[in-house]
């Protein structure tokens, strides 16, 4: 039967190591638990992010919009008409 878990080696820097060291006994978790979840943490917000891009990659394309200059004149466009609606 195959185990569950897979061993794997790493290399961090000293100083990131001797934080998760104590962050571990702090949180009374293993080592391997620390790096497991932050490892989870990890992929799940870089996916959190790559949706977030993928959306506003199909609204700037939806709108025509190619550079920060775009956004701006929709900003100021947007700004002037609900300006002119309170008068």
């Amino acid at each position: 039967m195959e185990s569950e878990t897979k061993m794997v080696s790493v290399s961090l820097p000293k100083d990131v190591y001797e934080q998760m060291e104590e962050f571990a006994i702090m949180v009374k978790a293993s080592e391997s638990d620390i790096m497991s979840e932050a490892l989870k943490q990890y992929m799940a917000s870089e996916k959190r992010w790559q949706n977030i891009r993928k959306r506003g990659e199909e609204t700037a394309k939806a709108f025509g919009i190619k550079n920060e200059d775009d956004v701006d004149k929709i900003i100021h466009d947007f700004r002037r008409e609900k300006s002119e609606c309170r008068i």
